[in-house]
């Protein structure tokens, strides 16, 4: 399963991390490893650095450095500037950080 959302990336780790154990892809590659906090896509690129922090699409792209809280997308724009609090399509910082493309961010979850 490709993950290309900074969100979906964020849920796999949680689930990940709240089950502490060693988990493996099918076949045997490694998904993650507790003891370095690594998370691993299935095709082995590194998902998430358990040194840094730093999360990234299977692409190789960053989607957010851990030291700035920058969010970026698959092809590496920034989606969310965490020093200004502002994404790119306003000038206005966001109470809620990421929504659906076309949906009213105001409205809640859509």
């Amino acid at each position: 399963m490709q993950h290309t959302n900074y969100e979906s990336l964020q849920q796999i780790i949680d689930l990940l991390e709240s089950n502490g154990k060693p988990t493996y892809y099918q076949g045997g590659r490694l998904q993650y490893d507790p003891s370095t906090e690594d998370i691993y896509h299935p095709n082995g690129q590194l998902l998430r650095c358990g040194g840094t922090g730093d999360i990234y699409y299977e692409n190789g792209c960053l989607a957010k450095n851990a030291a700035t809280g920058n969010v970026y997308d698959t092809s590496g724009t920034l989606l969310y500037n965490a020093n200004s609090g502002q994404t790119p399509d306003s000038t206005v910082p966001q109470g809620e950080l990421f929504y659906q493309a076309g949906s009213d961010s105001n409205s809640g979850n859509n």
